[in-house]
């Protein structure tokens, strides 16, 4: 996302879920680098929808990533979560 300077879950960049019966996805954005990846979390499980998505049962592989680049020519860090289940 930092490097084509946008941010959101709709990408021009096309990923195969074919492999996947069920998907979700948090995001999180920050200018500066100095935010905890702790603090993201909480903020997620304290927001309804994105808590759902970090407790539902049906997902069973998930990862994280961080990235820290530059944002409208701000320092910025992007934190992604991704979870599925396999078909």
């Amino acid at each position: 996302m930092l490097a084509r300077n946008y941010f959101g879950h709709l990408s021009r960049i096309r990923a195969s879920w074919s492999r996947w019966s069920w998907v979700g996805e948090n995001l999180a954005m920050y200018y500066g680098w100095g935010t905890r990846v702790g603090s993201i979390v909480r903020g997620w499980l304290n927001s309804a929808p994105h808590r759902r998505v970090m407790l539902d049962p049906r997902f069973r592989s998930g990862g994280v990533g961080v990235a820290h680049g530059r944002m409208v020519g701000r320092r910025a860090t992007t934190v992604t979560l991704h979870v599925g289940k396999h078909r």
